[in-house]
């Protein structure tokens, strides 16, 4: 019927099981990221095809300089507003969190990745899992639900984009502090210089030596303004530290708390990371640089900050005016504009994705100008965004406490949970893969009496049908006559002497075992009479 073929007249229609598609060799992992649907991943990894990717030390760096941003110069301010007790308990607490479903994530990229979710390769459509949204149409199998995810996480990130920005201006404010800048005419100068790198950076692993440096920079600027806060002791609002800050609440808590978890907050794009990996499998290892330089850096922030008295909620804002603002200023803005680099590589290619993915990975000047429209939209979209709400930042720091604990938190682990089932189902469909019957009933032709086999066998083979009695009982091979005495009762078998000894359910024994170990097993085994009575009723079904 496949090939238009009509089967023969009286043949017995069988029951094919679907092969399911060979399981890729241990060790090697199926090639990812292509599809016939988009062609390259968002985040400029190996979707190309090729081989080469980056090192987990290399992911290191791309996640230092997307987390440790200028949340850490906001951590005197949290000291402040919590004391020192739940200022370590917050700092240490939250990483272990972090790194649990940042492992999740890496977890949920083998499950989809691995043979047993890759069903549809055989038709060279192998699942994406380069990024949310591509994990959640994968493992759902639904497409909206994907672009729902992409559009939640894209857009909550192009958002701080925008306010990434406004600290752009600020930064210049306070490197030209004589000068009086405004701060419109100040972001727009900020948006002038990234200009240029956002259409010539177009993929993750071109900007690891610059994510290198940007982690050096935070660190100098952290350093500078701590010096200054310590060689100026009028600068000190309030010499006096707790344990447990005064009035402490739970309302008043959220407040640090929200910045804390901020701070921890980059598995937005822990799929895009994995995907320019060479080794995927070992982006775990990355926690190894990432976690002691986080944990020991921020507790050095908010704790030297804290004791030397930092009344100013931003560690730069607290400098006094001088060269020493200038410079910290200077490398501030230098730090910020990189950050804001990484994550626009990351949205410019999905877009470009959306609009032309079949140039998506060339290098021709046609995808320069696409990639390069993508950046500067952005960029000038953002401009608009925060200079004309007046609130924005108040608005923005809402919408962070808001969706930053769920994006980055909750949804990679519900991705987990149902990549999980899925896999789990992908299983039990390998073993029962019609409608829920077992392998043993598809690996056997005999499905019902062994007359009508017969015959269509012998019709099937070209021999003429033997003519069966409508008089007599119907028997089926490996199960006793009505006339037969019951098995386990002491007496004999009197089964006759032409019946054919066929081996358990048609299948060899090697076969039978397996199916026993998945706990099919032959009625047969059974005894005694509740045995024969089960056998009796299989029969009658049977025939």
């Amino acid at each position: 019927g496949k090939h238009g073929r009509r089967a023969q007249p009286g043949a017995h229609a069988r029951a094919q099981p679907t092969k399911p598609p060979p399981s890729p060799p241990h060790g090697r992992r199926p090639p990812m990221g292509m599809s016939q649907r988009t062609v390259g991943t968002a985040s400029g990894g190996r979707g190309n095809g090729s081989a080469v990717g980056i090192s987990w030390r290399d992911v290191a760096w791309l996640m230092l300089s997307d987390i440790v941003g200028t949340s850490v110069l906001t951590f005197s301010g949290v000291a402040r507003q919590l004391g020192w007790l739940f200022t370590i308990v917050f700092l240490v607490g939250f990483f272990p969190l972090s790194m649990y479903v940042s492992v999740l994530m890496a977890r949920t990229r083998k499950i989809l990745s691995d043979g047993s979710q890759l069903e549809s390769s055989a038709a060279g459509d192998l699942p994406r899992v380069d990024s949310m949204g591509e994990v959640a149409r994968t493992s759902l199998g639904m497409h909206r639900a994907g672009s729902a995810v992409n559009v939640g996480v894209y857009g909550y990130t192009f958002l701080g984009q925008a306010s990434y920005l406004l600290v752009l201006g600020t930064s210049l404010q306070q490197v030209f502090f004589s000068e009086r800048l405004c701060l419109y005419v100040a972001v727009a100068l900020g948006c002038a210089g990234l200009l240029i790198p956002v259409c010539a950076v177009r993929k993750l692993s071109e900007s690891v030596i610059l994510c290198a440096v940007n982690t050096l920079l935070v660190v100098i600027v952290v350093v500078l303004a701590l010096v200054e806060l310590a060689r100026n002791p009028h600068q000190k609002e309030d010499t006096e530290t707790r344990l447990i800050a005064a009035d402490l609440d739970f309302t008043k808590a959220l407040g640090p708390a929200t910045n804390v978890i901020y701070a921890y907050t980059g598995q937005w794009m822990y799929f895009e990371l994995m995907e320019t990996m060479d080794k995927p499998s070992d982006f775990p290892k990355a926690f190894l640089v990432t976690g002691p330089f986080m944990v020991t850096t921020y507790l050095v922030v908010a704790l030297t900050s804290y004791g030397l008295g930092a009344g100013e909620a931003d560690l730069v804002a607290s400098m006094r005016r001088g060269p020493m603002l200038r410079v910290a200023a200077l490398l501030l803005f230098v730090h910020v504009g990189i950050v804001y680099l990484i994550k626009t590589v990351v949205l410019a290619r999905y877009l470009h994705g959306l609009w032309s993915p079949a140039d998506l990975e060339a290098r021709t000047a046609k995808s320069y100008l696409k990639h390069s429209c993508c950046g500067i939209g952005m960029l000038a979209l953002g401009f608009l965004i925060a200079n004309a709400i007046p609130f924005f930042s108040q608005l923005l720091g809402l919408i962070g406490g808001l969706f930053a604990g769920p994006i980055n938190f909750l949804l990679p682990i519900g991705l987990y949970l149902v990549a999980l089932g899925q896999n789990l189902h992908c299983i039990e469909a390998q073993h029962l893969p019609a409608g829920g019957r077992s392998l043993a009933v598809e690996a056997v032709p005999e499905v019902s009496s062994p007359g009508v086999v017969a015959n269509g066998d012998a019709e099937a083979n070209g021999a003429p049908a033997a003519p069966h009695d409508d008089t007599q009982p119907l028997r089926v091979e490996g199960l006793p006559s009505p006339s037969s005495p019951v098995r386990g009762s002491g007496t004999p078998d009197s089964r006759a002497p032409d019946e054919p000894q066929s081996t358990e359910l048609g299948n060899s024994s090697s076969e039978r075992d397996d199916l026993e170990l998945l706990g099919y097993h032959h009625p047969g085994k059974r005894s005694g009479t509740r045995g024969a009575r089960s056998e009796g009723h299989r029969g009658g079904r049977a025939a």
